[in-house]
């Protein structure tokens, strides 16, 4: 390696992990800040939720590190002059860039990774944090307070004990649309999370009901089930396959869509055999079609795991690409204005395009390779920049 690929590299290096870090503990202070004060969450889940974030935030943040590190330190070799030295040796100033461009290169393919992690694994651990922490909240409260309710649902759930295994001893419960009221020996809480959205059972042995007046005893377990979308607290369950399962997960959701297709073709041959149309008015025959669109989405939603996430890895790439002849051409060494200007066209071109192919593609009107279109105009205009440098 040259001294001028070692001296560029290190430099840019430098600047990159700076703000790196600087910029992810700010969206971490600026998570916990939102999740405890406008969702209410207690700091102990609130800090169980980061490292099942992380992927997300460095995927989020290593792009702009990118940017801001290409900038500043191009701005600082317009300010001192280098650039105009290197082009006094004879050295074009793509040699200068080449190095940062391998670098993001390399760190784009990391990116991909934080962002197949982050949007797989990430979202679906983040979602069993919050319900299993919601959980342990409702099982503190009635520890604690003997009594926990649900206004959204219109649930009160009353307990005497709850023993150190999480069951509750003497409980109450009341549901007032329709008016219920119940009274168990003892009961448990459970939480799916992998539903949609998750759902807090709660399960009572030998449940005595009292129905407007009638009392009916319930034999067995009685399960209630809760959506914990209700509580504001539990997030959902909208997460991207892994890469590496997305054509297990497509060959799975386009056996169902067969199978639905199918059982919808012999319901409609039934229906004219009969010469019966009035039960194509019925909501349960809409409801196998929209189950039919449903199934859709999931198909174009799970094809669009992989482009997507080498799409958004390679911003990393493609910031540097227009940010670094950018800062090269204003021949400023104001770092913040160049920054700025060089972060004009990713926030203006950039992300509205990306919004774009992601809405096309989810809705199936284009293929899932259409996510890339911002970076391929972020490369044009990258290209235009380049040829004006070495023009001028």
């Amino acid at each position: 390696m040259s001294i001028l690929s070692r001296y560029v590299l290190s430099r840019f290096l430098a600047i990159f992990f700076i703000v790196l870090a600087a910029l992810s503990s700010a969206v971490i202070v600026v998570f916990i800040s939102q999740a405890t004060i406008k969702k209410g969450l207690p700091l102990y889940l609130t800090l169980r939720l980061i490292p099942s974030s992380l992927p997300n935030i460095l995927s989020i943040s290593m792009p702009v590190s990118c940017l801001m590190g290409g900038t500043f330190f191009y701005a600082k070799m317009v300010g001192s002059n280098e650039i105009i030295a290197l082009k006094a040796m004879g050295i074009p100033p793509r040699r200068a860039f080449m190095p940062v461009w391998i670098a993001t290169i390399v760190l784009s393919f990391a990116a991909v990774l934080f962002n197949d992690l982050g949007f797989s694994w990430g979202q679906k651990e983040m979602t069993r944090v919050l319900v299993a922490g919601t959980e342990e909240m409702i099982l503190g409260k009635l520890a604690s307070d003997g009594k926990f309710s649900d206004p959204q649902n219109n649930i009160v759930l009353n307990a005497r004990e709850v023993t150190k295994s999480g069951e509750l001893k003497r409980v109450k419960f009341t549901m007032n649309n329709p008016p219920v009221q119940g009274e168990a020996e003892s009961g448990r809480l459970d939480v799916d999370f992998e539903a949609s959205p998750p759902l807090l059972r709660i399960e009572l042995d030998g449940l005595l009901l009292d129905t407007n007046g009638a009392m009916v005893m319930q034999r067995g377990k009685t399960v209630q089930e809760i959506p914990l979308d209700q509580f504001a607290l539990g997030g959902g369950t909208s997460h991207y396959p892994p890469m590496r399962e997305v054509k297990r997960v497509l060959a799975s959701i386009r056996a169902e869509e067969e199978k639905d297709r199918r059982e919808n073709a012999a319901y409609t041959a039934f229906a004219l055999i009969r010469g019966d149309y009035t039960s194509w008015q019925e909501p349960q025959w809409g409801l196998r079609w929209d189950h039919e669109e449903y199934q859709k989405y999931r198909y174009n939603r799970a094809n669009l795991a992989t482009p997507r996430s080498f799409a958004a890895g390679f911003t990393c790439f493609f910031f540097t690409w227009v940010g670094i002849p950018l800062a090269v051409w204003l021949n400023c060494s104001d770092y913040t204005r160049s920054f700025f200007v060089s972060f004009l066209p990713t926030l203006v071109v950039y992300y509205p395009l990306l919004m774009f192919g992601y809405s096309c593609a989810k809705s199936g009107i284009a293929p899932p390779e259409i996510c890339w279109i911002g970076n391929l105009v972020l490369g044009l205009i990258g290209l235009r920049l380049l040829k004006k440098i070495h023009k001028h």
